[in-house]
């Protein structure tokens, strides 16, 4: 029998080693997805944005968009004094202001190359701009409800006021950028958000958590929000998943004025609950439980008590919960074509590991971000019908994709050892006996 080439030990462990190592390099490189920096909160403006490049994006004006709708010259007069709440309180560098279709594609609402990576201001609601459009879900912890007007809040919590004139500031990351946003319908509202930024030290009653639910006052009936009046506080929804904490009286107002308004709480309507309104259907449903769910002319929005929420552009069914496996499934539909998003929160006791989002049974790329006790969801995908499926890590597992390159490098291994086993570096023939 010829000698049989006898490969060192040592040899074998330096090869197998070096191609586990490109393995977990592999991995640690699929783990990687857009993750929040932190929980900014308002009470950090504008010095979060110390250093950083800002735009300062509003809707253009021509019809546009989703609801083919265009931006107005409230939105302009807001933003104006945004920045210049941004450029009198921190370093940040202001690029100068864009419009929304300059920074974003639509319908895909991705960003332009150019626009990859700087912190983002944006005004207007999700009607005018396709930037607040993208951002009209629970990643800013706050937004408006298509169906009824209403801002919805993480937890649950749905606000309103009389005369319509309730709007919203959030500050939340989307990967490695912070985005600040102004949603409101009403243009007085809007101004008077962009005035509250601008006197950002005067309304620090106002501007805290991660989003601030607000009514601001025409105190002196001049059909303006001017410095110094008054602004009553629906809601704030805090950092780190905690319960959002509601206020029904306006104490806001500007030390530089000696007037101050009072609001009764019989002003104002707000309800909070377990339950989302769909128009004129709500779906309640325990973690156990089949449920469905309804659509409107634009969004659906289904929730389930206990730690899930979705919404989406899409018409959304068969949405299941199974609690044994942790998993979320859910079917998305639309016009052939056309591009659609979901937006799901969910409860970090629920999924067993960081989420994975699959979609027709294939890893789908999406944004994920998390704070203490939530992980937050959106992933874009073109119509038609998609079955989705979202589960922690350790229930649909990363690993297998990385398998080919496990293969692929103990492969590589095999023929260096083969090439040093030609080569008689490291032979040794056997016993005769053998």
């Amino acid at each position: 029998m010829p000698p049989v080439p006898m490969i060192r030990t040592s040899t074998v462990v330096r090869y197998v080693v070096a191609g586990l190592l490109l393995v977990q390099m592999f991995l640690a490189f699929q783990g990687t997805s857009l993750t929040a920096q932190g929980s900014p909160t308002l009470e950090q403006f504008p010095s979060i944005f110390n250093g950083h490049a800002v735009i300062a994006v509003v809707g253009e004006t021509p019809p546009h968009g989703p609801y083919n709708s265009g931006g107005d010259s409230n939105d302009v007069l807001s933003l104006v004094d945004a920045i210049s709440g941004v450029a009198s309180g921190s370093t940040a560098s202001v690029l100068g202001s864009r419009l929304d279709v300059e920074v974003m594609d639509y319908p895909s609402l991705q960003w332009k190359a150019d626009y990859a990576s700087q912190d983002v201001i944006s005004v207007g609601d999700q009607k005018r701009s396709i930037v607040n459009y993208k951002y009209n879900s629970p990643v800013a912890r706050a937004w408006i409800d298509d169906a009824t007007g209403n801002i919805l809040t993480v937890g649950g919590g749905s606000y309103s006021s009389p005369d319509g004139r309730h709007g919203l500031i959030s500050i939340f990351t989307d990967g490695s950028r912070y985005v600040l946003l102004v949603s409101a319908a009403s243009g007085f509202t809007v101004r008077a958000a962009g005035a509250i930024l601008k006197s950002y030290a005067s309304y620090q009653q106002v501007l805290t958590g991660m989003a601030t639910v607000f009514v601001p006052h025409d105190d002196n009936a001049n059909d303006v929000f001017d410095a110094g009046e008054a602004v009553t506080v629906l809601a704030t929804v805090p950092a780190q998943g905690a319960s959002t904490t509601t206020s029904t009286t306006s104490q806001v107002a500007s030390t530089t004025t000696s007037t101050t308004t009072s609001t009764t709480t019989s002003e104002l309507s707000s309800t909070s609950s377990s339950t989302t309104s769909l128009g004129s259907v709500t779906t309640t449903s325990t973690m156990s439980d089949v449920f469905s769910t309804s659509t409107s002319s634009s969004a659906t929005t289904t929730t389930v008590t206990g730690g899930v929420l979705v919404s989406s552009s899409s018409i959304v069914s068969s949405l299941v919960f199974d609690s044994t496996k942790g998993l979320l499934n859910f079917t998305v539909s639309g016009p052939s074509g056309s591009y659609g998003f979901f937006d799901a929160t969910i409860a970090k006791a629920l999924l067993h590991g960081r989420p994975v989002v699959l979609i027709d049974g294939a890893e789908h790329p999406a944004t994920i971000t998390e704070d203490e006790n939530f992980w937050y969801i959106h992933a874009t995908y073109l119509h038609s019908e998609h079955q989705v499926t979202i589960g922690g890590a350790e229930t649909i597992p990363e690993f297998p994709q990385a398998i080919p390159l496990l293969l692929a490098s103990l492969s590589l291994a095999l023929i260096l050892l083969r090439r040093s086993s030609v080569k008689g570096t490291d032979k040794t023939p056997l016993p005769a006996s053998y």
